[in-house]
């Protein structure tokens, strides 16, 4: 993944001002960074709920709870929380929290 972006960058700039590269290089970054750490995230809980440890019903910690434990992004949380969602793994009532499937 990392590679593709590197010769990306490469392509691309002959026809951008070095502001513009920069720029482009470090929204690249965060989105690669998003792509690491939110399936980890999802992955941790995921393994969490598979084991036993989180039973159906029982409500997970906070978005922000979770953020500050991980020591990642709110953000990167609630982009986990999608993920665990797509897998059926998590129920989210808005204005109540989430929920094990």
């Amino acid at each position: 993944m990392r590679q593709f972006f590197i010769r990306l960058a490469a392509e691309s700039r002959a026809n951008l001002t070095s502001g513009q590269v920069r720029n482009v290089q470090a929204r690249w970054r965060r989105s690669l960074t998003w792509y690491v750490r939110s399936p980890g995230v999802a992955d941790w809980i995921e393994s969490r709920i598979k084991s036993g440890e989180l039973k159906a019903g029982a409500r997970l910690p906070t978005e922000r709870d979770l953020a500050r434990d991980f020591g990642v992004a709110y953000d990167t949380v609630r982009r986990a929380a999608l993920l665990l969602r797509e897998r059926g793994l998590i129920i989210t009532v808005h204005g109540r929290g989430a929920y094990v499937a």
